[in-house]
């Protein structure tokens, strides 16, 4: 079954954006901070990525050099909202809608993804609601931090409140000169659950 994973950039003070969503304090490489601090090795192992509506329109509006085009890309859409246009045709990759109604469910549907074929895992990409729903129902298997130095002073917190205590394992960390630290986090699963 693939794996459900995280990668966030998140401030000293644990926000991953500012209260309007801006990521200008990100550092980048021509444009694209997906060229640094692990996040290419990152890459290589998921083949597919789930985010929310707000992450998509995000990334069309700011972030169209990040290279994830080779990865099929899922958007949150709920039963009744209006049904997403394509993107444009520099779009950062394929974005489809999936559709969450009162019979399928959020969980359901990435469950299914989980399931299907592929040569690499998921990752979920998306704000503090997404995160911290998923991580309420236990689902996340590897969480990935890059650490900037900065201080934000406010902004959105990336975790939010999820209501149940997990335990993780530092599986790998790097940190770089200008101060920048990123730490891969495993889930520690019980007996139960390796079973």
């Amino acid at each position: 079954m693939k794996k459900l994973k995280i990668f966030a950039f998140i401030s000293i003070d644990g926000y991953c954006s500012r209260i309007n969503g801006d990521i200008d304090w990100v550092p980048s490489t021509n444009g694209s901070p997906l060229g640094q601090y692990g996040l290419p090795t990152f890459l290589e192992s998921i083949d597919t990525i789930v985010m929310n509506r707000m992450q998509s329109v995000l990334i069309q509006n700011n972030l169209a050099a990040w290279p994830i085009s080779d990865k099929i890309c899922y958007v949150l859409s709920y039963k009744g909202q209006s049904t997403m246009q394509q993107p444009p045709i520099k779009s950062i990759c394929h974005m489809r809608p999936l559709i969450i109604d009162d019979s399928r469910g959020i969980l359901e549907r990435i469950r299914a993804l989980q399931l299907m074929g592929g040569r690499g895992h998921i990752w979920a990409m998306g704000d503090h609601r997404l995160t911290a729903y998923l991580l309420q129902y236990d689902m996340i298997d590897e969480i990935n931090i890059v650490r900037l130095p900065v201080l934000l002073g406010s902004g959105l917190t990336f975790f939010g409140d999820f209501g149940i205590e997990t335990q993780w394992n530092i599986e790998d960390y790097n940190k770089y000169d200008n101060g920048v630290l990123h730490i891969k986090y495993g889930k520690v699963y019980s007996e139960t659950e390796i079973a």
